[in-house]
């Protein structure tokens, strides 16, 4: 769902509501928060002023430099994220985000809903499952080690099975980072196409999430099995399992040509298990997989921003581009006119109900995050049909955001833009806004205004239109409709009386710091720590410490981290925002910030640390920052050598920027990488409704063909 990045970020839903865990997909790994942007801290200054405080804290506190417009991949995560998905002060390093990959929250299987989201038409659901549980090796490969077994949870439906001698197709979907009815509820797909080839089906959680997790405290060592090395071996050995008439009931699906399904970090584990096991696996649906986000990939690092401005153009259905530059004319009247007292008691009584009013420029930072830290989410789930996956995702709230939900909000944008002009050169940051006799030149990341009056600002229409984000930006802090008051200021994700220092991750709001704050060193684990019943807990310890005592729950947000720490999943498509090519300023980053400085800031160089200090045993003792391994293990820069994948993306999806390019791959004809047009996150696997735009329905048919004539392959072999 949200993606490998689960973003590690939160935010509210509305006033006081419950954190959202970032993040769809997520996932991946993220990465250091860099030095904040400078600022020269005086009231009333006209020209010059940069974003946020210098290292040494002049001129604003670490949460507002945290909170400045570089808040970037909220969950900057997954997401994830999602899911999808934000941040908390202090944190000086990115979390991966969870998304689609930025982004979710654990639920226990009484929890998870058994109806549709995006239909009101009755549909399959987990409550139509029939529940397993399959006993695995913790490591499919360290046989002498003691690691032992835990127990995999299956949905399995067999209703449309034609029967072992059949040959008909089994239908299995790679479960990713969040409890699997996640999955079985949303993925219609899988869900038609075998009632049409009378397929069996079979949903796999993934190890170490939802029911899926085995045993931690006390265990050396205990979450060094969670790979996706791992998660696909144990999907080969169920592929086995399925195909034996002495395993698991005795399916005995020897003659049945098995199809993999996944989204987001799914859809990469579908394509990675179709690599891995061709012998097992005869083709795979990847949707929304971000395959070519890691750094040795050829990754563009604002590639998810540019891709989630589509939602506010054209590509979006709009009839014009004014919401794309509306959104980043607004953060940039936003910041300058918010550096004086006037300005901001005229944008806070334009704006109306806040919650607090706005008494420094450090508010005007907050607000900026808040006015631009949802829209990751919002072009992720802006599905033609109201659904609440994403909000409930990462929230764990039945509330459903509208049709077209980026749309929503630019219905509050466009009308505010009649009077607004942009000028000079966007690619270089090198442009001037104006409104009327309202005119600010930006410079990268410097700004200054012609020295307008406050009359000029009332007539102008800046103000209209700071109203008019605002308003609109309510489509997903106040989906609930709740909300009485805008809660700018109340931090991303954190619910009244949670300390904002309690659990996180590095931040992946987009502050970057050099600096890495330490842990203290922690000590021996009590009886208490493992759950013993009495005596001391020396026979569970070691000099070497690699003993798990948890100190925190070990729920989906704490099982991505480890998953990017262990793999790791250095995601880098989500890193750079406003630098030219999307809709957002300021940038948060200098000019030439490069690849190689990402990597060194990277999540993966120091999440062993937060892994260790919270009890949690076994991540790797030396970061491979640049995934070379992952990148070799999985052909990620010759995916041409593969065969049998379709990698579809939403034209629309953030997480698209780190899809496999139609380009790469046009020489293979076995692959495929179909773009749908105002396509949202992994579209395409959901249950097909009458508002769907044409170009998913185009897919989902060049799916099921594909499917069809990799079945008929396979027969020609059994």
């Amino acid at each position: 769902k949200h993606l490998p990045h689960r973003t590690m970020s939160k935010q509210w839903l509305a006033c006081r509501m419950p954190t959202l865990h970032i993040s769809m997909f997520s996932i991946l790994a993220i990465i250091a928060a860099a030095a904040c942007l400078t600022h020269a801290g005086a009231e009333g200054q006209a020209t010059g002023e940069r974003i946020c405080a210098d290292e040494s804290g002049a001129g604003f506190d670490d949460e507002a430099c945290f909170l400045s417009a570089s808040h970037q991949l909220h969950e900057r995560s997954k997401r994830q994220r999602h899911t999808m998905n934000l941040e908390r002060p202090g944190d000086q390093h990115m979390q991966p985000r969870f998304a689609g990959l930025r982004h979710r929250k654990a639920a226990s299987f009484s929890q998870v809903r058994r109806g549709g989201t995006n239909s009101g038409m009755a549909r399959p659901s987990s409550a139509n499952c029939t529940w397993t549980f399959v006993e695995q090796p913790l490591s499919h490969w360290d046989h002498g080690a003691g690691a032992g077994t835990y127990k995999q949870r299956l949905c399995i439906f067999s209703s449309y099975w034609g029967g072992a001698e059949s040959g008909a197709p089994i239908l299995f979907y790679t479960g990713n980072e969040s409890p699997v009815e996640e999955y079985v509820n949303n993925t219609g797909l899988m869900w038609n196409l075998a009632a049409k080839l009378s397929a069996l089906i079979v949903f796999a959680e993934h190890r170490y999430f939802g029911e899926s997790v085995p045993q931690l405290a006390g265990k050396a060592n205990c979450i060094a099995y969670l790979t996706s090395a791992e998660a696909l071996a144990d999907f080969a050995a169920l592929a086995q399992t399925f195909r034996d008439p002495t395993e698991l009931g005795g399916w005995g699906a020897s003659k049945s040509a098995l199809i993999a399904f996944g989204g987001s970090y799914g859809g990469m584990l579908a394509a990675e298990f179709r690599i891995k096991y061709p012998s097992l696996v005869q083709g795979a649906i990847a949707a929304s997989a971000p395959m070519s986000g890691f750094p040795m990939t050829g990754v563009q690092m604002d590639s998810s921003y540019r891709q989630l401005s589509n939602a506010a153009t054209t590509a979006a259905g709009l009839p014009d581009n004014s919401c794309y530059t509306g959104l980043k004319a607004a953060m940039v009247f936003l910041h300058e006119v918010g550096k004086t007292v006037e300005g901001r008691s005229a944008i806070g009584n334009a704006m109306g109900n806040l919650c607090v009013s706005i008494e420094s420029h450090s508010d005007i930072q907050k607000m900026m995050s808040y006015l631009t830290e949802p829209l990751f989410e919002l072009a992720e789930g802006d599905y033609p049909f109201s659904s609440d996956y994403i909000t409930y995702a990462l929230s764990d709230i039945d509330a459903p955001l509208p049709p077209w939900p980026f749309s929503k909000l630019c219905e509050s944008v466009m009308p505010a833009t009649q009077n607004l002009v942009l000028t000079g050169s966007e690619e270089e940051v090198k442009f001037t806004v104006r409104m009327k006799n309202v005119s600010v030149s930006v410079d990268w990341a410097t700004s200054v205004s012609n020295g307008f009056s406050m009359q000029d600002l009332e007539d102008s229409g800046v103000l209209e239109l700071l109203n008019g984000v605002k308003e609109g930006i309510q489509v997903w802090y106040n989906v609930t409709g709740t909300s009485d008051c805008v809660s700018y200021k109340g931090l991303a994700g954190l619910e009244d009386g949670v300390s904002e220092d309690t659990r996180a991750p590095p931040s992946l709001l987009g502050v970057r710091s050099s600096s890495h704050a330490a842990h203290p060193p922690r000590p021996p684990p009590s009886a208490a720590d493992l759950g013993l019943s009495g005596g001391d807990a020396s026979e569970f310890w070691s000099d070497s410490r690699d003993i798990c005592y948890p100190k925190t729950s070990f729920d989906s947000d704490m099982g991505w981290y480890a998953l990017s720490c262990n793999d790791p999943m250095n995601l880098l498509n989500y890193y750079v925002q406003g630098t030219g090519k999307d809709l957002f300023w300021p940038p948060n980053v200098d000019p030439g910030f490069s690849l190689t400085e990402a990597v060194k800031e990277s999540w993966s160089n120091y999440c062993k640390e937060y892994m260790d200090y919270y009890g949690y045993t076994g991540s790797p003792p030396s970061a491979d920052a640049w995934d070379k391994w992952v990148t070799a293990d999985y052909g990620l820069q010759h995916l041409t050598t593969a065969s049998n994948i379709v990698f579809s993306n939403g034209e629309l999806d953030p997480w698209a920027g780190a899809g496999v390019p139609a380009e790469l791959i046009k020489d293979q004809p076995s692959l495929s990488a179909p773009l749908i047009s105002k396509g949202a996150h992994h579209l395409d696997l959901f249950f097909p409704t009458p508002d769907d735009p044409p170009s998913v329905v185009e897919v989902r048919q060049q799916e099921e063909d594909a499917i069809k004539g990799w079945i008929q392959e396979w027969s020609q072999v059994f």
